[in-house]
């Protein structure tokens, strides 16, 4: 885990406030699904990765089952 006082403007963000310890952010290293019991009635945004490319969709006929 890093030293949060090293990362840049950590310091000066938390002069500002210490937070609200009802408020969660989760990083995930990958898609959630959002469709789980435990995140029923959550208010989510998805962010996308500046530097995630969209993907092309794979015409179905090209899935093999």
């Amino acid at each position: 885990m890093p030293d949060f006082i090293e990362i840049p403007g950590f310091a000066q963000l938390q002069a500002l406030t210490r937070g609200d310890e009802r408020i969660k952010i989760p990083v995930l290293d990958g898609p959630a699904d959002l469709e789980r019991a435990c995140f029923r009635g959550a208010k989510i945004s998805r962010v996308k990765p500046f530097w995630q490319e969209e993907l092309e969709l794979i015409d179905s006929i090209y899935i093999q089952k």
